[in-house]
């Protein structure tokens, strides 16, 4: 099976799993996603093309306070999986850290 099929059963599993809102694990367990899907989607927000002036003026607005070297802010055109390849291979464990939310 090619990488890219691998790629699609897996990526079709997650949404079917997004839906259902659980899974079962390898010991038989339903793992219940319900609480955590429902909290990820209040907290998620989808800027469009048309949003990003507003979208910068709230970043500059935050970080005025801030000293600019702290501050590394950019939109990239690549999926998650190329940039935190990107990342690991060019940042530091920190930076990956904060891609990643930990």
């Amino acid at each position: 099976m090619s990488n890219r099929k691998q790629r699609a059963e897996i990526a079709k599993e997650t949404l079917d799993i997004l839906e259902r809102g659980n899974y079962q694990n390898r010991a038989g367990k339903i793992i219940d996603l319900t609480d955590a899907i429902t909290a990820a989607k209040s907290r998620s927000i989808h800027y469009t093309p048309d949003s990003f002036e507003r979208v910068f003026t709230e970043r500059d607005r935050r970080s005025q306070d801030l000293s600019p070297n702290n501050i590394k802010f950019s939109v990239t055109n690549e999926t998650t999986l190329h940039a935190a390849r990107r990342l690991i291979e060019s940042e530091s464990d920190r930076d990956i850290q904060r891609f990643a939310g930990w």
